[in-house]
């Protein structure tokens, strides 16, 4: 009786043991997520909030993906697992940042491996959309494919890629593949495209846990709730956001002489207006002149710099072009440095992003940079654009860039959710309007977001 009694205490000991060590492990566990996850929440957030008993879902893998630079970013994700719950993102830089460093990876594997493009339906599109596992990325701008794959995964390159999109969807087809669907903007229509089964593999892993927020699909709403007239993949929300209101200046300052404006010039090596071999001048009204041979730089009181050349004298800004007509990633290529170097580096909070890359009657290329504030495009002066950019014979001869710094005052806007929004603006027939925050910045000391229909 005795032995049978010294050996459920040595038993007990040794629970008890087990018990502290598990606890320990926890404790430590947790503590260390909980330092590592952002304090906005997020996916690792959600992981703590599991771990420490409460309410919140988990949204991905524990392991996050080493963060990369890459000058393109979505203004809102979408993620969608195998039981079709739903997290979305949107007019959040933070939120949206966090998940598209989780699946931006598989993205740029997709288009690498991405095989030659076949017209689909609308019908198929909004079914991988809705009904199948996936990620959809919605960028501000219209992105060639090239130049997408190009951007994100430092100069790839995959000749059966063609177009640009705005909106690209990788999805789970049903038969065991990974799609790469996308509306082309020039055409209007939807494709698809097959892509290596590793893709498969890793799509399935990024979407694994995915916990439902909420948001749907324009076009997921019955027709009687007043949505109709609207773009059929706008993302609704039940709840408002909270957009920030931003104070605005003009970065290039006060330039009282000609040492301020070498000053500032020297400042943006991108330009290259360093060597001082012109002297800049005041033609009147406070605007700066440099010319340097056939070339001409003026820097308005404003806040614009635009510059000028003669076709027929040695290029500052060459397109590095391959083969006899350039690419568009060769064209994007010539002038994203300059816009980075310049505007992108004085905009405060703004980002960059493409607004797009047309080709003019002539054969001029044109190339349009835009701001964004927190998710949501900044409509500047009444053309619209930061930086724009005209290419002509292997080069960039003309660009205006308009630089403006935009600083959060703790301050936001009230606005309308989503669907009261759209409702509205449906009652006012803006049929197969585009609902998007916006800012519109005509050159104030601050500016605010509101809906339209664009």
């Amino acid at each position: 009786m005795e032995r049978k009694h010294r050996r459920l205490i040595e038993i007990g000991k040794d629970i008890l043991i087990a018990v502290l060590a598990l606890s320990a492990v926890y404790l430590t566990f947790r503590t260390q997520i909980t330092n590592f996850a952002p304090q906005s929440g997020g996916w690792l957030g959600s992981l703590v909030q599991l771990v420490g008993g409460g309410a919140g879902q988990l949204l991905g893998p524990a392991e996050p993906e080493a963060p990369r630079e890459v000058p393109v970013y979505p203004a809102r994700v979408v993620v969608t697992n195998a039981d079709l719950a739903r997290y979305s993102v949107q007019y959040d830089t933070t939120a949206t940042d966090e998940v598209f460093g989780r699946v931006f990876s598989v993205l740029g594997e997709a288009l690498s491996s991405a095989e030659s493009p076949s017209r689909v339906s609308e019908q198929t599109w909004r079914e991988a959309l809705s009904e199948r596992p996936g990620v959809y990325f919605d960028f501000l701008g219209q992105y060639p494919l090239e130049t997408l794959l190009s951007w994100l995964e430092q100069g790839a390159e995959n000749a059966a890629l063609t177009g640009a999109a705005r909106r690209l969807l990788l999805a789970e087809d049903g038969n065991g593949r990974a799609v790469l669907y996308y509306h082309n903007a020039a055409d209007g229509s939807y494709y698809a495209c097959g892509t290596s089964g590793a893709v498969l593999n890793h799509l399935r892993s990024a979407v694994e846990g995915v916990g439902s927020n909420g948001l749907k699909y324009a076009f997921e709403y019955d027709s009687s709730e007043g949505l109709a007239n609207l773009y059929p993949y706008v993302l609704l929300d039940t709840q408002p956001p909270s957009p920030p209101v931003y104070q605005v200046s003009n970065p290039l300052g006060n330039l009282e002489d000609q040492d301020a404006v070498w000053s500032l010039l020297s400042s943006m090596e991108a330009l290259g207006f360093q060597s001082q071999s012109g002297t800049p001048y005041q033609p009147g009204s406070g605007e700066w002149v440099v010319n340097e041979g056939t070339d001409q730089l003026r820097i308005s009181a404003g806040g614009t710099i635009s510059f000028r050349t003669d076709e027929g004298a040695e290029a500052r800004y060459p397109v590095l072009q391959a083969g006899e007509s350039p690419t568009a990633t060769e064209l994007l290529d010539a002038v994203q440095p300059i816009a980075a170097g310049t505007i992108g580096e004085r905009c405060g909070e703004a980002r960059l992003y493409l607004i797009g890359l047309t080709e003019l009657a002539d054969g001029t290329w044109q190339a349009d940079f835009g701001y964004s504030l927190n998710g949501a495009a900044v409509q500047l002066y009444s053309e619209g654009y930061a930086a724009r950019f005209l290419i002509r014979n292997g080069a960039v001869v003309e660009f205006t860039l308009h630089f403006r710094s935009y600083t959060a005052t703790g301050e936001t806007s009230s606005v309308l959710p989503e669907v009261q929004a759209a409702a509205a603006l449906g009652a006012l027939e803006a049929e197969g309007g585009e609902l998007v925050l916006c800012y519109e910045d005509s050159g104030g000391e601050t500016v605010q977001a509101g809906w339209i229909a664009q």
